[in-house]
């Protein structure tokens, strides 16, 4: 699954959906295609649960690949997120 199919499924899903199984995977695979792009559409999320949900699974995927750049983007949001 490519990165525009990825942001199609998200696009469908509701709030609550994002924080089921299918928004974890989809943001898990967001985060192996374009970290810094999936990163910065888990910060504008108008929901703060589910964005703190996803922040969450997005710093997991990232730092399996690149811990220094997962911490940067951690570290960089603001104080809550």
């Amino acid at each position: 699954m490519g990165e525009n199919e990825v942001r199609q499924w998200l696009a469908l899903l509701y709030s609550e959906e994002l924080t089921g199984n299918t928004g974890h995977l989809l943001i898990r695979r967001w985060m192996q295609l374009d970290p810094t792009a999936a990163a910065s559409w888990v910060s504008l999320i108008g929901d703060a649960g589910a964005q703190q949900q996803l922040v969450d699974t997005a710093a997991v995927a990232w730092s399996e690949n690149d811990l220094p750049a997962a911490l940067n983007w951690v570290e960089s949001l603001p104080y809550g997120a």
